[in-house]
């Protein structure tokens, strides 16, 4: 801006002012009243609309999908564009730097010019970041996930309890020597069903495997708890832990270890109920490794 703009825009204030009004009390005034029509307003739309409160927190509901208000979508969104150790970015350098643009605004923007077209520099940095906050906000509407699916849990634990729990209650004593996947299929005892007409293989198969879980924890404390993390094993490749079972210090990941020659110093029955314990339903597992020192089976 130079000298002659200068006078021109202190001739103009100077014009104007003349013709203005006292800021106090007449402007106040005004700004008080549309600030008490506003709250009123506010009131009016609580009392009657009432705010849309969700329903009080549950921590067990896995339906709910928390989002944040709309005024904060497009941050939301923006987090989506710089994951894990740049999550940063998004949430504290880029809304900083905003602010901060803001603040220094009347340093860096000091044209006398009022006219959007005369300044386009800042016109366009604000209508970037208008067109930006909107984007986010309509991506991060479209892209809203669904609620997620509620979890049945496991599934073999809820095989046990439709089938077997009502008479044998929680747990089941199998006597050593006991072919309990025979048993599941063909019915062994006074009033229970031969399942394999109900069950397939792998039901069945997964039944014995819950049922004698417990007992493998046991054997793999003593076993292989010493090298092996349970979670390092468990659900891995069936025949895999059979041939590490059977061949000792002959399996491969074994070598030069001094481990025992389990084929000879576990009975048939131990190796199963171990191997069992290895391939069951997770949520047994911890069940029998956490709880039931307290709670039993």
């Amino acid at each position: 801006m130079n000298e002659q703009e200068r006078q021109s825009y202190r001739e103009k204030y100077q014009e104007q002012k003349s013709h203005g009004v006292p800021f106090f009390p007449d402007i106040v005034f005004k700004d008080a009243l549309i600030s008490l029509g506003v709250f009123l307003v506010l009131i009016a739309l609580a009392y009657l609309v009432g705010a849309p409160l969700e329903e009080r927190a549950n921590p067990i509901d896995a339906t709910y999908t928390p989002r944040p208000e709309w005024y904060f979508l497009f941050l939301f969104q923006l987090l989506k564009y710089f994951p894990g150790q740049l999550e940063v970015v998004g949430v504290f350098i880029l809304p900083t730097l905003g602010v901060v643009a803001l603040f220094l605004l009347p340093w860096i923007d000091r044209s006398a010019r009022r006219h959007p077209l005369a300044r386009p520099l800042i016109t366009g940095g604000a209508s970037l970041a208008v067109v930006g906050v909107l984007g986010l906000t309509l991506l991060a509407v479209r892209e809203a996930p669904p609620p997620a699916a509620p979890t049945q849990g496991d599934p073999t634990a809820a095989l046990y309890a439709a089938n077997c729990a009502a008479c044998h209650g929680p747990s089941i004593q199998v006597p050593p020597g006991t072919n309990l996947h025979q048993t599941i299929a063909q019915g062994r005892h006074e009033g229970m069903p031969a399942w394999s007409s109900d069950l397939t293989t792998d039901q069945i198969d997964a039944l014995a495997g819950f049922i004698l879980s417990p007992a493998g924890s046991e054997l793999f404390s003593q076993q292989c708890g010493a090298c092996h993390d349970a979670p390092d094993l468990v659900a891995g490749d069936p025949a895999k832990l059979r041939d590490a079972l059977n061949q000792g210090a002959d399996f491969a990941p074994h070598a030069g270890l001094d481990v025992p020659v389990w084929s000879e110093t576990l009975k048939t029955e131990e190796r199963t109920a171990l191997l069992n314990f290895l391939v069951a339903p997770d949520g047994q597992r911890l069940f029998a490794t956490n709880c039931a020192p307290c709670h039993g089976r």
